[in-house]
C-alpha cells in the first residue's frame, strides 16, 4: 500500500486493477513474446537451449520430447532412478558390463558404438562424438557428409537415440533382443519415412538412402 501511495497521481486510474503483459501491444500474455524475450536476453545468462537441434518439424513430437528429456538428463536411466532413492542394481542391459547412464547407454556402450560406427562408415562421416547430448548435437551438425543425404543425416541422432532406448526397454520389460543390424535397418527406414511424409525426399533417393545406409550395418 505504501508503494501504491507513493506513485504519481497521473499513474493511478479509476476502475479495478488488472494485470498487463508489457511485451505485447495488446497487453495480453503470449508464449511467443515470452520465448522471444528469453532468447533476446540469452536466458538470463544461461547457455541457450539449442531448440533447433531438438525440435525438428519432420520428427514425431514424442521423439522430440524424448530428445528434450535426454538433453536435460531427465530420462529414467538406472543412475537417475538411484538418485531418486530407488534401491536397485545398476548395470547396462545392452552390454552387461558397465553402469547405465545417459552418456554410456547412448554414446559409450559397445552396442551403441557399433550402431554409430556403422553409419559413420556407411556415409563416410568425420568428426568427434562427445558423450554429452548438447555437445553431441552441436558437433553432429558440423560433420561433413554427402549433401544428397544431408536431410537424412541430420535426423540420425533422434532416430538412433530413440531406437536404442526402445531396445533397452524391450530387453528389460519384454525380454526381447534385437541385434545392432536389425536396429540399424529400422533407423534407416524410419528416417526415410519421416522425410517421405513431408515430401522431402524422392522415391529414388529414398531407395538409395536405404541401400547405402544398410550396406555397412554390422
Amino acid at each position: 500500500m505504501q508503494t501504491l501511495s507513493d506513485l504519481p497521481q497521473l499513474w493511478i486510474t479509476t476502475g479495478p486493477a488488472r494485470l498487463v503483459w508489457p511485451l505485447e501491444s495488446s497487453e495480453v500474455f503470449s508464449v511467443h513474446s515470452f520465448a522471444a524475450n528469453l532468447i533476446e536476453n540469452n536466458f538470463g545468462g544461461d547457455v541457450a537451449f539449442p531448440f533447433k537441434l531438438v525440435w525438428i518439424p519432420v520428427v514425431p513430437s514424442k521423439i522430440c520430447c524424448f530428445m528434450w528429456m535426454v538433453y536435460h538428463g531427465n530420462i529414467s536411466t538406472l543412475d537417475n532412478l538411484k538418485k531418486r532413492g530407488m534401491i536397485l542394481p545398476n548395470w547396462c542391459i545392452l552390454c552387461k558390463c558397465h553402469e547405465e547412464s545417459i552418456s554410456h547407454i547412448f554414446y559409450l556402450c559397445p552396442f551403441a558404438v557399433s550402431i554409430w560406427e556403422s553409419f559413420k562408415k556407411g556415409f563416410d562421416l568425420h568428426g568427434p562424438y562427445p558423450p554429452s547430448t548438447r555437445d553431441f548435437l552441436i558437433a553432429w551438425r558440423g560433420l561433413w557428409c554427402d549433401q544428397r543425404f544431408s536431410e537424412c543425416i541430420k535426423l540420425l541422432p533422434h532416430a538412433v537415440l530413440w531406437f536404442i532406448w526402445l531396445e533397452r526397454n524391450n530387453r528389460i520389460f519384454r525380454d526381447v533382443d534385437s541385434s545392432p543390424q536389425e536396429i540399424g535397418n529400422k533407423i534407416v527406414r524410419m528416417i526415410g519415412r519421416w522425410l517421405r511424409v513431408r515430401s522431402r525426399i524422392s522415391d529414388g533417393l529414398f531407395h538409395e538412402w536405404v541401400t547405402t545406409g544398410t550396406k555397412h550395418l554390422i
